[in-house]
């Protein structure tokens, strides 16, 4: 991914944290030199300090064949907007702002247990305690075939990287315009923006009486 050196986020546990918050993603992976990508909610867990992406496809997913061993790479985004060259105090051309993590590594097949293990913290993270999460309320032998029509996948964590693009290469006024216009939004996505942003320069909204 190339990332400007001002947009570069490198610590690895917000890195980390960012994929909790946007856990669904894009796993990539090729084929005859053509990509091929799979929309999937991912999980990510600590083993010995060191993080792995854990995940599943339908086994029906061509995609699956390419997943056994390899390289891959999972894309993560989260919160991001258009930026109006209006809100500059000079003439200049329109952006967008977002933040992304890029996730490269190398793909194995997650053995029945582990596999099993993974969809029922899934179904209980997201269903929060529903009943649906709960196997005694499922028909005897459901959730085992739920299982068998899926193929689990763990991801070991090569390299992870992230682009934080806010603004960081405005002035003070600048940043300050854009960013009280973010917040000001009714749009629940430029508010989310105008908040990360707020973190990237907190003495501009809180200076010092």
């Amino acid at each position: 991914m190339y990332i400007p050196a001002y947009y570069r986020q490198e610590n690895q546990e917000e890195l980390a944290e960012f994929i909790r918050s946007y856990p669904f993603g894009m796993i990539i992976s090729a084929c005859d030199n053509v990509p091929v990508v799979t929309h999937i909610p991912f999980e990510l867990m600590m083993e010995e300090g060191i993080p792995v992406l854990l995940g599943h496809i339908s086994a029906a997913n061509p995609q699956k064949s390419q997943l056994s061993e390899g390289a891959v790479l999972a894309v993560f985004t989260g919160p991001h907007t258009y930026i109006s060259a209006a809100l500059y105090d000079h003439p200049n051309v329109s952006t967008w702002n977002y933040t992304a993590v890029h996730v490269q590594g190398t793909v194995a097949e997650q053995q029945p247990d582990e596999l099993r293990c993974h969809l029922l913290r899934m179904m209980q993270q997201y269903d929060h305690n529903k009943p649906t999460a709960d196997l005694q309320h499922l028909p005897q032998g459901m959730f085992e075939k739920m299982q068998s029509g899926v193929y689990g996948f763990r991801i070991r964590i090569d390299k992870m990287e992230g682009a934080w693009k806010l603004s960081q290469n405005r002035n003070d006024a600048d940043f300050l315009t854009i960013t009280q216009s973010l917040l000001n939004s009714k749009a629940h996505e430029e508010v989310q923006v105008g908040n990360l942003m707020k973190k990237q320069r907190p003495h501009l909204f809180n200076p010092e009486k």
